[in-house]
């Protein structure tokens, strides 16, 4: 079940950006890095969708920003997690 949501969320955000509906395609591209963990799909889509816009003859700054964003969630969520094995308090 799980690789379907992920499956249909990636094309949902796809078409969204696509579709010029940044309000509701960058909130849903967050919370897809943050739920999901090694959200590297999205980095691709968003290859792609910088490509069909031809953004790689300037900056791809929506390649580069969702880069920054799965890597910068991937090092500090981690360090979020509230029980790590080592620290809980058993009653």
């Amino acid at each position: 079940m799980q690789v379907v949501t992920r499956i249909s969320l990636v094309l949902l955000v796809l078409w969204l950006l696509v579709a010029h509906v940044y309000i509701v395609a960058l909130p849903l591209g967050f919370w897809y890095i943050v739920r999901f963990n090694r959200a590297y799909e999205l980095v691709l889509v968003t290859v792609l969708v910088d490509g069909y816009y031809q953004a790689f003859y300037t900056v791809p700054v929506l390649t580069l920003s969702t880069l920054f964003l799965v890597f910068f969630v991937d090092i500090i969520k981690p360090q979020l997690l509230v029980y790590t094995g080592h620290d809980e308090i058993i009653s």
